[in-house]
């Protein structure tokens, strides 16, 4: 049987572990791996069998080198992050040149990256918690004044970027002035009132779009979704509070999820967040890619990420019944980068993306390094997402580039709790 060519390009850290489950797929399927990444010290490209190079997303030929790539290596799917909306905008160029590609629409995409534009989209549905758009000191004043009684009566005002990833840009407000104890205590994302005003009194008229809203409380939970064409064919909740995790979440979550991927079309892999205003859910974002954390799904028994590539090779998802329940923390490791390039070939200005260039990685090579100890290609700890930087270490005698990592699913039995930090 032939592998199946199987293309991340640019993804999270954590798909180092999303590569061994799509090895270690339920129907016994040979797959061959390739990556890519903008990051020489990505750990993605120490889990592949072959290194390409990144194309360029904010170059105009982008897609064209992208779909050039995939001709070269007879890539047949494409689970993409970096430049996603270019490429779903394209994807009739992809089937024709036989690539599926693990996406939503590229409306959906527009649209959802925006949470002001989600949150708008979503008028009056009650999973949209009280916000207010700020473009500028004015529109700051006015949305204090709006949410203030909010503010007085116990909850958090929150500014965010409309894009962003993650916690970028978040900001807690407050109208206190700084005190020894924020000194003493450990660095925390908080600007007064009056330092807000004054950047974007600053920075009039070149002001991104940003939200005002209450802080919205734990626990959170992200649901792991695979959809084809607007159903949602299985999802996966994970519960955070504090270091402990859970598979489970509120029951009502799950058909407020289904609804969202029907009302945006969504298809692939697609995450929701929720967390909680005056005791309801209320949406927090709709990821159109695969979350960082989706690979801790296995904990409940399914293969998601597999699930998607047989979705998009136009087959059944044939999933078993998630079991949900399933208690963790997460730990610190690292991951050789032994036969990595440290400087990785850049594809702009070639003349050809046919120069695109294959690295293939040694087969012995060990799959990560923890504690000083070897952790087995098989083992049940995954990454969570990157820690800064990369270094260098050895195994054995000889000098090795390694990434450091969070990694997850240590299990907690019902006896037990987490070791304090």
């Amino acid at each position: 049987m032939s592998p199946i060519r199987i293309w991340l390009n640019r993804n999270f850290a954590t798909s180092l572990h999303l590569m061994r489950q799509l090895r270690e797929n339920p129907d016994g399927t040979p797959v061959e791996i390739y990556a890519s990444h903008v990051d020489p010290s990505s750990p993605v490209l120490a889990g592949a069998d072959h290194v390409l190079a990144e194309p360029d997303a904010d170059a105009e030929d982008f897609v064209d080198r992208m779909l050039a790539t995939c001709r070269r290596h007879r890539i047949d799917v494409l689970l993409p992050v970096g430049g996603m909306a270019a490429i779903a905008r394209r994807l009739a160029e992809f089937d024709e040149a036989g690539v599926a590609v693990i996406t939503p629409p590229s409306a959906a995409i527009d649209l959802l990256d925006d949470k002001a534009a989600t949150y708008r989209a979503l008028d009056g549905d009650p999973l949209v918690p009280p916000w207010r758009s700020v473009r500028s000191a004015d529109d700051f004043d006015e949305a204090v004044d709006a949410l203030g009684p909010l503010w007085a009566t116990g909850h958090p005002l929150v500014l965010k970027p409309a894009r962003g990833v993650g916690a970028e840009g978040v900001r807690f407000l407050t109208r206190s002035e700084p005190t020894l104890d924020d000194l003493l205590g450990p660095a925390a994302p908080v600007l007064r009132a009056r330092q807000v005003r004054e950047i974007l009194r600053r920075h009039e008229g070149a002001v991104p779009e940003f939200l005002l809203m209450p802080y919205l409380s734990n626990p959170e939970t992200s649901l792991d979704i695979v959809a084809r064409d607007g159903e949602m064919l299985a999802a996966v909740p994970r519960r955070k509070s504090g270091r402990r995790r859970v598979l489970d979440g509120d029951p009502s979550l799950f058909g407020a999820a289904r609804e969202l991927v029907s009302r945006f079309g969504l298809h692939g892999l697609v995450n929701v967040q929720f967390r909680w205003y005056q005791e309801c859910p209320a949406l927090l974002e709709i990821n159109t890619r695969p979350a960082g954390g989706l690979f801790q799904t296995e904990l409940a028994g399914v293969n998601l990420v597999w699930a998607a590539v047989r979705v998009a090779l136009g087959l059944e998802a044939d999933l078993p019944m998630p079991v949900l329940g399933a208690e963790y923390v997460t730990i610190t490791s690292i991951v050789p980068l032994t036969g990595v390039p440290a400087a990785l070939p850049s594809p702009v200005g070639l003349p050809s993306p046919v120069g695109l260039p294959s690295v293939a990685l040694p087969e012995n090579m060990p799959a990560a390094v923890s504690a000083g100890s070897a952790v087995a290609a098989g083992t049940t700890m995954s990454a969570v997402s990157a820690a800064a930087g990369a270094g260098t270490g050895t195994v054995g005698d000889r000098p090795q580039r390694i990434s450091a990592l969070t990694l997850s699913t240590t299990p907690l039995t019902n006896d037990s709790t987490p070791a304090s930090a």
